[in-house]
């Protein structure tokens, strides 16, 4: 998502970040914009799925009217603990790199706060992304 950005202005940036945290400028007339982001993100509010195996005899009569035995095992899947809905606030700190000419040549970002397991491996600049 941070992709399109590059190629336009540091001006495209601030309008759909809003104001930047830091700008320092380097000695190479290139500078480093820095932004952060934040959204509460819902997780929870589900049973965790627990499967549970079983054994199951039984006598069935086919069609000559013989008796005939089974066993089995089969596994089903039942409710477990409630996980309660709750909000966490994601963080998300956009680095751009501008070159002389004031154009978005790359980016970084750093996710903040994925101390909740249901959120690793969450994309904060996906989720934080203005366009999205």
């Amino acid at each position: 998502m941070l992709d399109q950005y590059v190629g336009e202005t540091e001006a495209v940036a601030i309008l759909n970040f809003g104001r930047p945290v830091s700008r320092v400028s380097l000695p190479d007339g290139q500078n480093r914009t820095t932004f952060v982001r934040s959204r509460n993100v819902g997780t929870g509010g589900f049973y965790v799925s627990i499967p549970r195996t079983e054994a199951v005899e039984g006598a069935i009569r086919d069609d000559d009217g013989n008796v005939r035995r089974y066993s089995e095992t089969r596994t089903t899947h039942v409710d477990g603990p409630w996980v309660p809905l709750r909000e966490i606030q994601v963080s998300c700190t956009i680095i751009f790199q501008i070159d002389a000419n004031g154009r978005i040549r790359s980016y970084d970002y750093v996710e903040k706060d994925t101390r909740e397991p249901l959120l690793r491996g969450y994309d904060c600049a996906r989720a934080l992304d203005a366009s999205s």
